[in-house]
């Protein structure tokens, strides 16, 4: 199968996972009516006890309808990545955290490079920035 039939396939699975999730949560909202309604008299404990297992039943069963929904998709062309990265911090302070975090790394992986004797070219890493400059922002 091709790529196009792989994404046919995908195409077809996701609305068929759409409609399903509608029936299932459709379901479960009608018996969430009927299990509201269902009030145990106050002295019949057997009742209250069922009642607390369908809860739990209900608890359950929502979580596995939301865990069966396909991820929310943001508008046109965005892609993921994109959601994630707009909660990454970009300021230059963080970046200069970063670079000199990498920065000791690499210092501290060429030295145990070095003292098992393994010869590294230099300029073989790279580095995190040239001649350690600071950040500017953008």
């Amino acid at each position: 199968m091709g790529m196009t039939g792989n994404q046919d396939r995908a195409a077809r699975a996701a609305a068929w996972s759409d409609a399903l999730q509608d029936d299932f949560m459709a379901i479960v909202d009608e018996d969430v009516v009927v299990l509201k309604a269902a009030r145990p008299a106050v002295d019949d404990l057997a009742a209250a006890v069922r009642r607390v297992r369908a809860v739990g039943v209900f608890a359950r069963s929502v979580r596995a309808v939301v865990a069966l929904s396909p991820p929310p998709r943001s508008g046109g062309d965005r892609h993921p990545e994109e959601d994630e990265m707009k909660h990454r911090d970009d300021s230059p302070e963080n970046l200069e955290r970063m670079r000199a975090e990498l920065e000791t790394r690499l210092d501290r992986l060429n030295a145990v490079l070095e003292a098992k004797g393994i010869v590294v070219e230099p300029g073989c890493w790279p580095t995190a920035r040239p001649d350690r400059e600071s950040v500017q922002s953008a």
